[in-house]
């Protein structure tokens, strides 16, 4: 396929009317939307052709993948208003395409709009519908890794993307990847650890959550396939939650809940956790590690347990 075939001008003003129309809420008619989305996925298939076979950086290619990008936008709004019959039949034509695309790219020129289709086709697909795209999850974590892996703040929209990601997949799919393919979990939870070592909010914030609904699904729901993985990782676990940042220990409410349910596993563990905690960030004295065991140990409700936990960090944050 020649990229002359393209004018670029007319393709992009083509999208954007488009998408003009798409993000204007009216749904009425489904045919005229879909035949647009046909149309756009026929574009997206050539330029993906043209991508695998020039692989040189040059202005024609960057084009090419501003123009990926921008259909990226609108199917992100497709997917959004369309149904559930309609999204399973976009997967069944489309996620080739899509997932070929983000694959071939170098790995500079990929961007967060792939990541953001497979957030929303997870989250508004129905139970039985989610299988069907779960399989597909470890593609956009491992060529987006490819990405952000050598720290912790480059291409931060990327980051936020594939760790809210990676949180609606541990919520919707992690019973389905521990039945398939338990190493696949412990390196989910490896990634949840490494993003709460982030400075980013969004991605301390998500990996937290992530975590929580992992402890949430093995030890209150009661997974047992869930609860091995977790107890396996406990470890690494701990060693995450200790390197968090005294930023996101002390300020985020998620944390203070992960560690609540992980007195679950082991009440003594959680104690040196939290002890390491204050230790590694400020620093304390004989009777702040005294506070730190009574509220750990005597259970109280999950309001008063954050109460406490909250007043004693405010304590220390004012030592500072």
């Amino acid at each position: 396929m020649s990229e002359e075939v393209f004018n670029e001008k007319e393709v992009i003003e083509c999208i954007e009317r488009i998408k003009w129309y798409f993000k204007g809420g009216n749904t009425t008619n489904k045919e005229y939307m879909k035949e647009n989305v046909d149309n756009l996925m026929t574009i997206y298939k050539k330029i993906n052709q043209i991508l695998k076979e020039k692989n040189e950086e040059n202005i024609s290619r960057r084009s090419f993948i501003e123009i990926i990008n921008r259909i990226n936008e609108i199917l992100i709004i497709y997917i959004k208003i369309i149904t559930n019959q309609e999204r399973r039949k976009f997967i069944e034509e489309y996620n080739g395409i899509i997932i070929e695309g983000y694959c071939i790219r170098n790995k500079e020129e990929r961007d967060s709009t792939v990541i953001w289709i497979y957030y929303h086709l997870i989250n508004e697909l129905e139970e039985e519908s989610k299988k069907q795209i779960s399989v597909y999850y470890h593609y956009i974590i491992e060529k987006t890794i490819e990405v952000i892996q050598r720290d912790i703040i480059s291409y931060p929209d990327i980051r936020e993307a594939l760790f809210s990601f990676i949180r609606i997949v541990i919520e919707y799919c992690s019973e389905m990847i521990c039945e398939s393919n338990p190493q696949d979990m412990f390196y989910l939870i490896d990634l949840i650890n490494w993003g709460n070592q982030h400075h980013n909010r969004h991605v301390n914030e998500e990996s937290s959550e992530a975590l929580n609904i992992l402890l949430t699904k093995s030890f209150i729901m009661r997974n047992v396939n869930l609860m091995g993985v977790i107890k396996e990782k406990y470890n690494s676990i701990v060693i995450g939650l200790i390197n968090a940042s005294a930023e996101c220990v002390f300020n985020k409410k998620g944390v203070i809940e992960n560690i609540r349910r992980m007195i679950i596993i082991d009440e003594n563990v959680c104690v040196c956790i939290l002890k390491e905690m204050i230790n590694k960030g400020r620093g304390c004295d004989e009777k702040i590690i005294r506070r730190i065991e009574n509220i750990v140990w005597s259970k109280q409700n999950k309001e008063e347990f954050v109460h406490q936990w909250k007043q004693l960090l405010v304590e220390l944050n004012c030592r500072g």
